[in-house]
């Protein structure tokens, strides 16, 4: 499902990607999302924990920014992609998509979610940011 949506994005579905949220159970499926989704690599996080809670704010590459939300989230979870041209919503529990644009909201049937993995180096850097209070950076 999200690399059907990445070549609908790579087509001009949405016009220039701007941002990605992620609400999930475990940050790997969240990263590996946003990473999809996008076409873009992590360069820096900041990450803030609170309870059974990880909130995480990533920027990469090409200044496209993503907000993960990690824990306990209704269902298996969901992400928005917003672009220049429209935003779109995936639900993992449906599968489906609602693309948001200058006609309406469109719903688009998909195929269950294949999610390729996080980068290890994320959940690394985000560690040094809980632990610093600071933004780090994704090394490679």
């Amino acid at each position: 499902m999200p690399e059907r949506v990445r070549a609908w994005v790579e087509a001009g579905g949405l016009g220039l990607p701007r941002s990605v949220n992620v609400e999930c159970h475990d940050l790997a499926t969240a990263v590996g999302l946003a990473r999809t989704l996008t076409g873009c690599e992590p360069v820096e996080v900041f990450a803030e924990a609170g309870g059974a809670v990880l909130v995480a704010s990533m920027l990469m590459t090409h200044g496209v920014v993503a907000s993960l939300v990690v824990g306990p989230v209704p269902g298996t979870g969901s992400a928005r992609l917003i672009g220049s041209h429209g935003h779109t919503e995936i639900d993992l529990d449906e599968p489906s998509v609602r693309h948001h644009g200058p006609h309406g909201v469109r719903r688009i049937p998909i195929e269950p979610p294949i999610v390729h993995s996080g980068s290890a180096v994320v959940a690394e850097a985000v560690e040094r940011s809980l632990a610093s209070g600071r933004p780090e950076a994704v090394h490679p």
